[in-house]
């Protein structure tokens, strides 16, 4: 039980941690594309 138990939240935070990374990923990509277009205006 114990060692399901720890596969389940090591998943978890896995999952997690994917996740945040994705959307740390889109807002640099979007804070690029937004200074490219403030420095072009």
């Amino acid at each position: 039980m114990q060692v399901t138990t720890k596969y389940i939240y090591d998943f978890f935070i896995i999952k997690q941690t994917e996740v945040f990374m994705e959307e740390i990923s889109l807002s640099v990509y979007v804070y690029r594309n937004m200074g490219i277009r403030y420095h072009t205006m």
